[in-house]
């Protein structure tokens, strides 16, 4: 059972149908999706595989009595320069991204959706 909305207002006009609407989202289809996960496997898949060679790098350029301070200082850097922007440059992309938005009054008020 849909329902077709004719000559909206709050709605682009779109290809010879006119302006209309319906109650359910729209169908969408990824094409993309088996890319985006080769791609976030090699990814994953990388960042791991580098962490053992830095460790050993770190161990094998430090004096013995000061490697534990060098491996604070590595980590105390990936934490401050990775951990700390990179969720909230991640939820910027997010909803600037978005498409549909969860809120009974503006998309400020809510969480994205789509």
């Amino acid at each position: 059972d849909i329902t077709v909305y004719s000559n909206c207002s709050c709605i682009e006009e779109l290809g010879d149908n006119g302006i209309q609407a319906s109650s359910q989202p729209c169908k969408m289809t990824c094409s993309l999706l088996p890319l985006f996960l080769i791609m976030m496997y090699l990814s994953l898949f990388f960042t791991f595989v580098a962490i053992m060679p830095a460790l050993t790098a770190t161990l094998r350029c430090v004096k013995s009595d000061q490697r534990s301070l060098a491996l604070g200082m590595q980590w105390m850097l990936v934490r401050l320069l990775g951990m700390i922007p990179g969720p909230m440059l991640f939820g910027v992309i997010l909803d600037g991204t978005c498409e549909y938005w969860h809120a009974p009054c503006s998309k400020d008020e809510g969480s994205c959706i789509l």
